[in-house]
């Protein structure tokens, strides 16, 4: 196998997680392994135009700071810059180049790569061409190439090729979605315009960093990207330890791993359980539908969504295009409402005039199961399940109600043999549950979505979120209910965003004129007012 050049990217990459604020003695400890594991170049980090938020060293990564780094004999340093960032530049990139890099000669960087889309390759010259000037290596990355044809893959290399100052070409499997096949096609059509060193950036949305980085060295690649325990935007990039160790078994490629052994397994394994990065269900979905994965880390990191909304937004972004990350774009794909407010079945004069007892599917049930029981024996109020729980035997509940299409998919034969009504909205109902429901009897009651909002309608409600508890309160509302118990909305950790989120719903519902008292007769960790189940009928 021909001699290959690893590049890694750790703190270039991996700064998405932390905003490039690497702490001093993990920057040591990871030179000297990059060093001892003969790795060629690291990518210290990007250098950034000044950005009006807090960003560590390594998003700047300015000569003054490198300079104080502890950097080994041999080892080079490379820092990234965004075309997209320089061309916007006031000035143009001529003068954006200059404003942040000084010659060559005086700086530790030996070489710049220029990240840009097939679209804006055309006016990258001037920037390529100034860097050179300066006496920079220049490599540039082509991003997103998955899904381009063979053609316009071909005409960017020769875009590229025409400058006749970039010495490295790269290209990026963006949305880690390309399969090992379109790898080996991709740097075929790459060659077709350039003759010179061509490398990969790999994603690890799908699970196929390694083995992609592979097929394109099989192909013809002679520099691979690689990060500590893959650590990198979204799910992360080819971990530097795996490629190292797969170029050892291949060609003997020298280097004494054990200091990266002991950095992945310490402090980066720390770092991986704070943020999360990594291959994962969401981000394999966001690479089946061509998403960009900045969409699933954002939702994820922020903490305050639950797994279907998470889910919910993923489907709603797969409608459009979404290869491209906007914040925007992220806000109404999780507060987008894909379905009417309103149904055709109203609940009206349906309690007439007993309370409604809602019940959830929280662990206290099993133990005060039988008391539950013997309070609807005795109270005879409206039960209302949530989802198809087990809490209870079918005979004792009136109706079931669904607002979620996951948790539809999910019960959707259990309802069928329950043998009771379910209330469900069904504009929300995906067609491939048509058949499935179809001998269950139906109460269409509608929903729709709308951020920081709780209403409701005589055949609908309007919420933040496709919440069960919010949609039959609602439904117990129009039903003409004096009051609302609660059993089995146990609650969950404080940290838990589905805490935070029914919190927020059950506030927005109590606010409201109109709205019925609640009382959670089983523990709870919900802001709700308590009773039991085992005080006496008052």
């Amino acid at each position: 196998m021909r001699p290959l050049h690893v590049l890694d990217c750790t703190f270039r990459d991996g700064g998405y997680y932390n905003n490039w604020d690497f702490p001093s003695g993990l920057v040591e400890q990871y030179l000297a392994a990059m060093a001892a594991s003969h790795v060629d170049v690291v990518e210290i980090g990007f250098r950034f135009l000044a950005q009006p938020r807090f960003l560590g060293a390594h998003a700047y990564s300015s000569d003054d700071f490198l300079k104080t780094l502890p950097r080994p004999r041999g080892l080079k340093f490379a820092v990234m810059v965004n075309a997209d960032e320089l061309l916007k530049h006031a000035g143009g990139p001529d003068a954006a180049v200059d404003r942040l890099f000084k010659p060559a000669s005086s700086s530790p960087v030996s070489l710049v790569r220029i990240a840009a889309h097939f679209a804006d390759l055309p006016r990258c010259a001037a920037i390529a061409k100034r860097l050179k000037g300066l006496g920079y290596a220049v490599a540039v990355n082509l991003m997103q190439a998955g899904g381009k044809s063979a053609a316009a893959v071909t005409a960017a290399a020769k875009v590229v090729r025409s400058w006749k100052v970039a010495e490295t070409l790269y290209f990026a499997d963006s949305l880690g979605n390309m399969p090992p096949d379109e790898i080996a096609g991709i740097v075929k059509a790459l060659r077709a315009g350039w003759g010179g060193p061509l490398g990969i950036h790999a994603h690890n949305n799908m699970g196929q960093a390694l083995a992609n980085t592979i097929a394109a060295v099989d192909a013809g690649a002679s520099w691979a990207d690689a990060t500590v325990l893959g650590m990198g935007r979204g799910a992360g990039n080819v971990p530097t330890e795996y490629l190292l160790l797969e170029l050892q078994r291949r060609a003997k490629r020298p280097g004494n791993l054990d200091p990266l052994f002991a950095l992945a397994l310490g402090p980066f394994a720390r770092l991986q359980r704070d943020f999360g990065w990594g291959p994962s269900l969401l981000y394999y979905l966001s690479a089946v539908h061509g998403i960009h994965p900045t969409y699933v880390q954002t939702m994820l990191g922020k903490g305050h969504y639950s797994p279907d909304q998470v889910i919910a937004a993923v489907e709603s972004l797969r409608a459009g295009d979404a290869s491209s990350y906007s914040g925007t774009r992220l806000e109404e794909a999780l507060h987008s409402d894909p379905g009417s407010s309103e149904g055709t079945w109203t609940p009206r004069g349906w309690a007439k005039g007993r309370p409604v007892l809602l019940v959830a599917a929280g662990p206290s049930l099993k133990h005060h199961g039988d008391a539950l029981r013997r309070f609807i024996a005795r109270e005879k109020p409206l039960v209302l399940a949530l989802n198809a729980i087990e809490s209870l035997p079918p005979h004792m509940v009136d109706a079931y109600a669904a607002c979620h299409k996951v948790s539809l998919l999910m019960d959707a034969e259990r309802y069928r043999t329950l043998g009771r009504p379910l209330i469900v909205p069904k504009g929300r109902i995906p067609k491939e549950l048509h058949g499935k429901l179809a001998k269950v009897k139906l109460l269409d009651y509608g929903m729709g979505l709308a951020r920081d909002t709780v209403s409701v309608g005589e055949t609908g409600c309007v919420l933040p979120s496709p919440m069960s508890a919010g949609y039959t309160l609602a439904v117990a509302e129009v039903a003409g209910a004096p009051r609302v118990w609660l059993a089995g909305f146990d609650g969950y950790e404080a940290s838990d965003p589905r805490q935070h989120d029914m919190n927020d719903m059950l506030r927005r519902y109590t606010a409201r004129p109109g709205a019925l008292p609640l009382t959670a007769m089983t523990p709870t960790t919900f802001e709700l007012p308590q009773g039991s189940l085992y005080a006496p009928a008052s």
